[in-house]
């Protein structure tokens, strides 16, 4: 029942728009699109009129209208939506005639969590093709889209065709199996709904019955783990998925590292309940109060020393001994620590360090590569030496 409360809302929301395009005298032209893109993140985004309808303008080649996607909703490709469209030109557009690039933006309208919901449909929109060369193309013969958009990290790569299925324009009536009605009267429709159906492109629903909605989109916590169907429950890779387990480790019940810690519990070893991985992750990493220190050479003495910086070491469930040590192209020098191996309890308060720098070498800016070794893991930071000569012979008049 509700997803024919849904279906029908789609439907009205549908006949208002094209009743919004259809009023008044004149109107534009323009080309619908079928079909379906393909997003590995979100799953189906359907480009089927009867779901909101995206159109093309005949003349300017506009896109307009909204797609749908049951994992985020509605995708806009109205001028209004996509004004604020990160760079480039907003407005989806492309050579209905001759074919080519699709330029411009759409927007997913339910977009959250710091996602401005933009979805970019040619590299050419941010100037990084040399090095992300992706776009959205029309083959105006076939009638048919290809190539890929990209949609931030929340929908990823989406692709506009594949072995079976795609985007086009201008779709024949829709087959019963994705039609949007209950042709065969028993409650339930389209596929996979109704049993009747054996795929989205069936032409016949009868002599099925209503199949139970699969675990990710049927509203029960099937697995008892808290956590309902896609994309909250973390079991379930799309809405399509047949079942809500198994869990990654960070949210299966289970002691999967046997640290006694379990699940988000276990903060060494899990970032969020989809982490599949419990192991406890040990890292640190070093840091200089100062970014440079720097030293004058008289040429009254041999050596001499530099200027001090403190080495401290930060960790992530960390605990062995950091053991330091330095490195430059500095001929003769010698690198000195307060204390060169520091353990957990001296990690905050660091170690000084400074370098005696032979009187002969040359001035100018040099790097200082200091190492952190300790627990099978190795870090470093650079720290700057500014080594200054100073004449005592020299006397301006």
């Amino acid at each position: 029942m509700n997803n024919i409360i849904n279906r029908a809302a789609k439907i009205v929301v549908f006949a208002v728009f094209l009743g919004l395009i259809f009023a008044g005298a004149a109107y534009a032209a323009f080309q619908t699109t079928g079909g379906w893109a393909w997003s590995s993140n979100i799953g189906w985004i359907e480009f089927n009129p009867l779901n909101g309808g995206v159109f093309i303008d005949d003349t300017s080649g506009d896109f307009s209208g909204y797609a749908w996607s049951d994992n985020i909703g509605w995708i806009s490709f109205e001028s209004s939506d996509v004004s604020g469209c990160p760079s480039g030109t907003c407005v989806a557009n492309v050579d209905l005639t001759a074919g080519g690039e699709v330029i411009g933006w759409a927007k997913a309208l339910s977009a959250s969590g710091g996602w401005d919901g933009f979805i970019s449909m040619n590299c050419i929109n941010t100037g990084t093709c040399a090095t992300s060369d992706y776009k959205v193309s029309y083959n105006a013969t076939l009638g048919e889209f290809s190539g890929y958009a990209w949609g931030s990290s929340v929908i990823g790569w989406l692709s506009f065709k594949g072995t079976s299925y795609g985007v086009i324009t201008n779709p024949p009536a829709n087959p019963e199996c994705s039609d949007g009605a209950d042709n065969d009267t028993n409650g339930c429709f389209d596929f996979p709904n109704d049993s009747g159906c054996t795929s989205a492109s069936d032409n016949d629903e009868s002599g099925g019955t209503c199949a139970p909605a699969p675990e990710c989109s049927d509203t029960i916590d099937n697995d008892g783990d808290t956590y309902t169907d896609y994309a909250d429950d973390p079991g379930c890779s799309d809405s399509t998925d047949t079942t809500e387990s198994p869990n990654p480790q960070c949210s299966n019940n289970i002691d999967d590292d046997g640290d006694s810690l379990i699940d988000l519990a276990d903060t060494c070893g899990c970032t969020s309940i989809y982490d599949d991985d419990e192991t406890d992750q040990s890292i640190f990493s070093l840091s200089s109060s100062s970014g440079s220190i720097y030293v004058t050479l008289t040429g009254t003495s041999a050596t001499e020393d530099s200027s001090k910086t403190t080495i401290t070491v930060s960790s992530t469930c960390f605990s062995s001994a950091v053991v330091l040590s330095a490195s430059s192209a500095i001929a003769g020098a010698v690198y000195n620590f307060s204390d060169a191996s520091l353990d957990s309890s001296e990690y905050a308060a660091g170690s000084d360090f400074w370098v005696t720098v032979p009187s002969g070498t040359a001035a100018g800016l040099y790097d200082i590569t200091v190492t952190g070794t300790g627990g099978g893991f190795t870090t470093q930071i650079n720290v700057q030496l500014n080594i200054e000569s100073f004449d005592p012979d020299f006397e301006e008049f």
